[in-house]
């Protein structure tokens, strides 16, 4: 796609390439087929439009039955398409509105970057060898870290920032609080996070119960 231009095929890296690659693909071998059974307008912006929005709800029906949300792979062939033929920006009303159907009836989930496990093992792997060459306390101030930053998406300068004063009980509602974080930034004053996870309460008293 857009071989000839390397200013235009370079307005997306090499990985949205080869997606966008890979979707267009899947859309042309459903487009062979529409356009063999007719009635499809070939040739026309509206022909393509209605051809892609069948593919989009192809996709849709084939991750219902399969209990998948496929939308990334809709999205994928539209915005390929458009990366290859450009001109048709603009003239897929019916594509676009399909896309957003797609988007109501399948919208997305939130996904933790890792398990929960996963985030106890490293927590806990290096709280363990720090206790043993002697240093407790830098150990269970990594857990810590790892665990809150994990739980309330704390940005890096956060995540260094954070210290043990700074995890409190938060009363009767039986959760902590992050606090201290509270230095002015380009968007006013950090006040603090609610931990919303019971593993990482759980995993804090346990911590703090064993701190020396």
């Amino acid at each position: 796609m857009l071989e000839w231009c390397e200013t235009a095929r370079s307005s997306v890296g090499p990985a949205t390439t080869e997606l966008y690659a890979r979707s267009y693909q899947q859309l042309q071998d459903y487009w062979k087929g529409a356009v063999a059974r007719g009635g499809t307008g070939k040739g026309t912006f509206q022909g393509t439009d209605r051809i892609v929005a069948g593919f989009i709800d192809f996709v849709y029906q084939e991750g219902c039955e399969r209990g998948l949300s496929m939308k990334a792979r809709a999205n994928q062939a539209f915005y390929g398409l458009l990366y290859a033929y450009p001109q048709l920006q603009g003239s897929m009303p019916f594509s676009a509105r399909a896309l957003k159907g797609f988007e109501r009836m399948r919208p997305s989930e939130e996904r933790q970057p890792l398990p929960w496990g996963a985030v106890g093992v490293i927590a806990a792997d290096e709280l363990r060898r720090c206790t043993l060459d002697g240093r407790a306390a830098e150990g269970l101030a990594f857990a810590v870290q790892v665990l809150v930053g994990f739980d309330c998406f704390l940005r890096v300068s956060e995540l260094c920032g954070l210290r043990r004063g700074h995890v409190v009980p938060a009363g009767d509602c039986g959760t902590s609080v992050l606090l201290g974080i509270d230095r002015p930034t380009k968007t006013g004053r950090n006040e603090g996070t609610v931990v919303t996870a019971k593993v990482v309460e759980s995993s804090l008293q346990d911590l703090f119960d064993r701190a020396p």
